[in-house]
């Protein structure tokens, strides 16, 4: 009996673990500050979580009223409760350069929703902090997936 107990602990232990690896793949979205700035950014991410724990994927930085967008190649990785990322180069935006940004945030679970929460650094610029929550899978779907309810008979 107790050995069966431990068997179902640490099957589901693994189970936890795998599930983990893939949940910081998806769309996330949510705001940065900067020192010195009065105000926000709107910021958002587009990322998938390889097996070995490392993040690809792209970021959104715009401002408040979205009149300016500015497109990055992000690259991170998970550290147990961290994520760690770091903005690569800008893939698209008008000039002027904006500053490359480094992350090191908390992942945070509640009320079945993910958060990331920390801060941001990036070489010239003043520091700031930021949130991001992640879009669930379901409101990701296109509408034109989706089919009409029929009744049958």
């Amino acid at each position: 009996m107790h050995l069966l107990k431990i068997k179902w602990l640490f099957i589901s232990l693994l189970c936890t673990w795998n599930a983990q690896g893939q949940r910081l793949s998806g769309n996330w979205q949510g705001q940065i500050t900067m020192q010195g700035f009065q105000g926000y950014f709107n910021y958002a991410l587009q990322m998938e979580e390889n097996e070995d724990g490392t993040l690809n994927g792209t970021s959104l930085s715009m401002l408040s009223d979205s009149s300016i967008q500015v497109r990055f190649q992000l690259t991170g990785r998970r550290e147990g409760q961290q994520v760690v990322l770091q903005e690569l180069r800008q893939i698209s935006a008008p000039p002027p350069e904006w500053c490359l940004k480094y992350s090191k945030l908390n992942l945070i679970e509640r009320n079945d929703s993910l958060l990331l929460v920390g801060e941001w650094s990036g070489g010239d610029c003043a520091p700031g902090k930021g949130y991001l929550y992640q879009i669930p899978a379901f409101t990701q779907v296109e509408k034109t997936q989706w089919l009409p309810f029929s009744k049958i008979g």
